[in-house]
């Protein structure tokens, strides 16, 4: 929006707003317009902090005439759910001998991740002459 120009080439005045009241999203909304600035960025960092809910901001450009006109955008925020569940493959004790080498496998169980998503399998081996 900051690069935005009215049909004469002049500038546009921007002033940012959202749906409901959040106090860390209102404190980002009134830097970016009290420094009258057309980009409203959001940080991860920022994000992170955010409670799970949807929300939406909106964007007010006036022109010098003060005519004016409003887009808004709406974004869910989902918690990351569970983590995946993991579990080394055995029992509580193994016995090893070092000769054989030493072999370690885990077991990942598919409905702790989430819908979609990928995950690697590790398996981690050591040998007799690295360890």
């Amino acid at each position: 929006a900051s690069y935005s120009k009215d049909l004469s080439g002049r500038g546009l005045a921007f002033t940012w707003s959202q749906s409901g009241i959040n106090p860390l999203l209102q404190d980002l909304i009134d830097r970016v317009n009290t420094a009258k600035a057309g980009r409203l960025v959001i940080t991860a960092a920022s994000i992170v902090m955010l409670p799970n809910a949807d929300y939406t901001l909106q964007v007010t450009a006036t022109n010098f005439l003060g005519a004016a006109s409003t887009s808004s955008i709406t974004f869910t925020i989902k918690g990351a759910g569970e983590a995946p569940t993991m579990s080394i493959v055995g029992g509580q004790q193994q016995d090893f001998k070092i000769a054989d080498g030493i072999r370690v496998s885990s077991q990942l169980l598919a409905k702790s991740v989430c819908a979609g998503k990928q995950v690697r399998v590790r398996t981690w081996h050591c040998c007799q002459c690295c360890c």
